[in-house]
């Protein structure tokens, strides 16, 4: 009202203002204060009663101060002094959170505690004291904590004073960490910027290309085959397959037109001259003339490796599924108890091609025909292939917790070879 300048209005139109500022919930708990005296004064809603008579010859007006009396016994709730000094001492200061808002929070709270003598002669006030010593037990920092705790019983100002002070210079001290942070980090790149220019580039032992963390899921050479080795894996140009040079060459002088001559045989051929003393070398095409060399004819029998004439000569092996010979006795723990699962529906689209599988498997001897009743009936699952065609399968899974299994060991590889030790036939 002193910034609306309404403080200096009467009594009755502060009341109304303030009335009004409430709203339709103000006007309703105004009206339950102050039931209507029939007074003809209204304004928005709210009948102001007129003035108390307490002497014919004196009236008194309603003042704004005895409404907000009013208001706040009616509106304020009670307190329990003993519940507010608890949630006062349970007031601890948040990590982040300014000093400031810390001492706001506790003097706030600190309202209600009622921290003063109750003789009525004393009236002497503890709130110093107790805002005092909440504020050293719920500091957020230990050091600040411990250097309140030096011994000293120091004022409430001097407490605060440190505590501000303390403030201000961690904030100081993080601000000149961060400058010197960045300028390390601005170093430690310009060395490592040096480092990589100073290291040689490593390249893929395959392609040749630089080498990457992710250039082995992108080399192209991994599936190229060598036109060097005949290897795959990676291109000529990387390959470290050796070239194969002679260890010394000696250049030809000349050739001459000799005749070469073995028991009975007599044959004219070319002879390269050098200068150097060697030997003689007999050429291959030389050595097989003159009978030296005997090339032998070797009949070899090729036999057809095709997939086709494979699977015509074992045509009765790849017929059908097949069955393993005798027949095998399943036996029951004691105490099992049979199981039956309820048929599950059928989509109308998978009936036909069921039908056409179970009537295979019927014929091929894979399943057989119940008609009888039995104990044990399990789920079937049906699971379509990508070509079209269905995949039938049992869960006998309460079946299989009432088999009773047998223990072998299963033979490993050396245990069959040390079986055939010193063995001739196969």
């Amino acid at each position: 009202m002193i910034a609306t300048g309404k403080n200096k209005n009467a009594e009755k139109d502060k009341i109304a203002t303030f009335i009004w500022l409430l709203g339709e919930q103000g006007t309703t708990i105004y009206n339950t204060l102050y039931p209507n005296d029939g007074s003809e004064n209204s304004m928005l809603g709210v009948d102001i009663p007129a003035p108390t008579i307490t002497n014919p010859n004196e009236k008194t007006q309603r003042t704004l101060q005895e409404v907000l009396v009013k208001f706040d016994n009616h509106c304020v709730p009670l307190r329990n002094v003993a519940m507010e000094s608890y949630k006062f001492n349970m007031i601890f200061q948040k990590q982040y959170q300014s000093f400031a808002e810390f001492e706001t929070e506790l003097r706030k709270q600190m309202q209600y505690c009622a921290y003063k003598c109750s003789s009525t002669t004393c009236q002497a006030t503890f709130d110093e004291r107790m805002l005092r010593d909440r504020i050293i037990v719920g500091v957020y920092d230990k050091k600040l904590q411990l250097k309140l705790l030096d011994g000293r019983n120091e004022s409430l100002a001097d407490v605060i004073d440190k505590c501000k002070v303390f403030e201000i210079a961690h904030q100081h001290k993080n601000i000149l960490d961060d400058k010197s942070s960045t300028v390390a980090s601005i170093a430690s790149d310009i060395q490592a910027n040096i480092n990589a220019l100073d290291q040689p580039k490593r390249v893929c032992f395959n392609c040749g290309q630089l080498w990457q963390k992710e250039h082995v899921l992108i080399c192209k050479a991994k599936y190229a085959m060598c036109r060097k080795c005949t290897k795959k894996g990676h291109f000529a140009v990387m390959c470290r397959q050796m070239d194969k040079k002679p260890h010394q060459t000696q250049s030809s002088n000349g050739k001459i037109n000799l005749n070469k001559q073995t028991v009975g045989t007599l044959l004219w051929s070319d002879i390269t001259v050098v200068s150097n003393e060697f030997e003689p070398i007999l050429g291959l095409y030389t050595c097989v003339e003159l009978g030296i060399v005997k090339r032998a004819d070797i009949d070899v029998i090729s036999l057809p490796h095709s997939t086709e004439s494979f699977l015509e000569q074992y045509k009765d092996v790849f017929t059908g599924c097949g069955k393993f010979p005798g027949e095998y006795k399943i036996y029951l723990k004691e105490n099992s108890k049979p199981v039956v699962h309820y048929r599950k529906r059928i989509p109308h689209a998978l009936l036909s091609p069921l039908k056409i599988e179970l009537d295979k498997m019927l014929q091929g001897g894979i399943i057989s025909r119940v008609d009888y009743p039995t104990d044990w009936v399990h789920n079937l699952q049906i699971h379509e292939k990508s070509n079209g065609k269905l995949r039938i399968c049992l869960d006998p899974k309460p079946l299989n917790n009432c088999i009773k299994r047998e223990h072998f060991l299963i033979p490993t590889i050396q245990d069959l070879m040390s079986c055939l030790a010193y063995s001739t036939v196969f």
